[in-house]
């Protein structure tokens, strides 16, 4: 009798964490992120037509991939997971050819800006922060390959431009892009 008493308690403990672990994780759902106000730091980017695919999520413009002679299709790009803003190792290749020609290319001298975006999931304001951070790592990226802050502006458009309705498509809104500053 005693250790069925001992296995209910045990099975009634299981059940409440579990009931509190479900309660903490509904309750750190995406859509109840705080607001969190970010201020944008650049004026947008020229208008360019860009070359995206499924797997892309850095988006470099026409003239700039041009002007530094970096690949058409950046099947490689660096991707963002949801609600993330860390860079993936893969694709540092772009980023890299990026950072060269802005040191020593086409480029040196030159100013870019980098816009962060969003998919449609979240607050506008949660979206318009993850925005800034996925446009700071990317930038972060490029400083600490030597490119001079003040050519690196940074941006974010949320979830402005978002067109996704799909778990595959919305990966292709969490991007950034990158194109030469325009004043």
């Amino acid at each position: 009798m005693k250790s069925m008493f001992l296995a209910a308690n045990a099975t009634q403990r299981l059940a409440f964490c579990a009931a509190i672990g479900l309660f903490l994780s509904l309750g750190c759902s995406h859509d109840s992120k705080p607001a969190v106000t970010a201020t944008p730091t650049a004026p947008p980017p020229q208008a360019a037509t860009s070359s995206t695919s499924s797997q892309a999520s850095i988006e470099v413009s026409e003239s700039l991939r041009k002007r530094c002679d970096l690949p058409n299709e950046p099947a490689e790009a660096p991707q963002f997971d949801f609600d993330q803003a860390a860079l993936r190792p893969r694709g540092e290749g772009i980023l890299e050819g990026l950072a060269r020609c802005m040191l020593d290319g086409n480029m040196k001298g030159q100013s870019i800006a980098v816009v962060g975006h969003a998919d449609p999931r979240g607050s506008d304001s949660y979206n318009f922060a993850l925005g800034e951070r996925r446009a700071q790592a990317a930038a972060d990226y490029l400083k600490g390959h030597g490119v001079p802050s003040e050519q690196v502006w940074i941006k974010s458009r949320g979830e402005k431009d978002a067109t996704g309705s799909s778990e595959q498509e919305w990966q292709l809104d969490r991007n950034v892009q990158i194109a030469e500053k325009t004043e």
